[in-house]
């Protein structure tokens, strides 16, 4: 039980950083040089450690 209590409440945490980095445009915007298509959040990494 705690373990999951403990899930929700990260995911949570990450999903509230998503909204923070998308506001102060905390992004990655792809270049020639860049192996991802798409616009994507940076930072998010940092909950998995």
């Amino acid at each position: 039980m705690t373990y999951i209590a403990l899930i929700i409440l990260l995911v949570g945490i990450e999903l509230i950083y998503f909204k923070i980095a998308d506001t102060y445009n905390i992004i990655d915007k792809p270049n020639s040089r860049s192996s991802h298509t798409y616009i994507a959040l940076r930072g998010a990494a940092l909950f998995f450690l």
